[in-house]
């Protein structure tokens, strides 16, 4: 069998991402793989509610919302926990980062879950910023943007 996904963010136009009809439609197509969308912070409160949908699609990630800047704050540690919670429940593989949406990776640390740096072609602002998220593969990280 060949190993395809899709965003399930696809069919916005369509449908309601969020509906079991959406997650139907998916599994109807047999593909194993699914990003489980999350594009604004709003609707990270969404995704329980398509958790017993997805969590048997057999690769999953979970792209952070891209409308926050990540940084050590209690507000980006609630989304955080709330991403966590549903990555341990769904069995997700991966969580995809945007390097130009973070200001502090140390954020990160807290959490124990495979992360994935994504969308850093030459139309990013941290396209070349090599120097500033490397630290994020390091053990002895500073976490520090500036």
């Amino acid at each position: 069998m060949r190993k395809i996904g899709f965003s399930h963010g696809v069919l916005y136009r369509v449908l309601d991402v969020y509906s079991k009809t959406a997650i139907e439609t998916y599994r109807n197509c047999s593909i194993d793989a699914l990003e489980i969308c999350c594009n604004k912070t709003a609707e990270a409160d969404k995704l329980e509610s398509i958790a017993k949908e997805v969590s048997p699609f057999r690769y999953k990630s979970i792209p952070l919302p891209t409308d926050k800047k990540y940084r050590n704050d209690a507000s980006i540690i609630k989304l955080l926990d709330k991403i966590e919670k549903f990555y341990r429940e769904i069995g997700a593989d991966l969580v995809l980062v945007h390097p130009d949406a973070v200001e502090n990776w140390t954020i990160f640390d807290r959490y124990h879950l495979n992360w994935a740096i994504e969308n850093m072609d030459n139309r990013k602002k941290a396209s070349g910023a090599w120097k500033i998220w490397k630290n994020f593969l390091k053990a002895d990280r500073t976490g520090s943007l500036s």
